[in-house]
């Protein structure tokens, strides 16, 4: 993990005011490097106790016991809820690629599967809500554009 690093200078000349940043401040991802640094930390932890968890993996319980480690002030039942949600979103993930992979086999592109997918979330949602869900994707996808040229350059 300690090979990943991903620097680039923030092309602003804001100060340290309201949390924004300094000019000329690394960044990873968005972070600040003292920020990237603990979120490094962080996932190493949960990494390690992944590692540890030997049968406690399929009930993700190692995930559970770790989030109460890392967020001891939550309520049991509100870490449980996180757990869940992590999990839900990971096993969306997986069934997400494995579909696109099998499109793909059948001669279908990334984009032709992403834009289906964006047909499907569109049926039965109001015109002006889609459009606002539309925007949020563009402009995700710009943000992210930005950062691998800024990474590459």
């Amino acid at each position: 993990m300690g090979e990943r690093k991903m620097y680039y200078e923030k092309d602003s000349d804001m100060g340290s005011v309201g949390g924004k940043q300094k000019k000329d401040e690394s960044t990873v991802d968005g972070l600040t490097v003292k920020e990237a640094a603990k979120v490094q930390e962080i996932w190493e932890r949960f990494l390690a106790a992944y590692k540890e968890s030997g049968q406690e993996q399929k009930e993700f319980i190692w995930l559970e016991r770790q989030l109460k480690r890392e967020l001891p002030e939550k309520p049991q039942d509100e870490i449980h809820k996180m757990k869940e949600e992590i999990v839900t979103s990971i096993r969306e993930y997986d069934t997400d690629l494995q579909d696109m992979a099998k499109q793909m086999e059948s001669g279908r592109t990334k984009e032709r599967w992403f834009a289906d997918r964006l047909e499907e979330a569109a049926k039965g949602v109001a015109v002006n809500r889609y459009g606002d869900y539309l925007n949020q994707i563009n402009t995700a996808m710009e943000d992210a554009n930005i950062q691998m040229m800024r990474k590459l350059l």
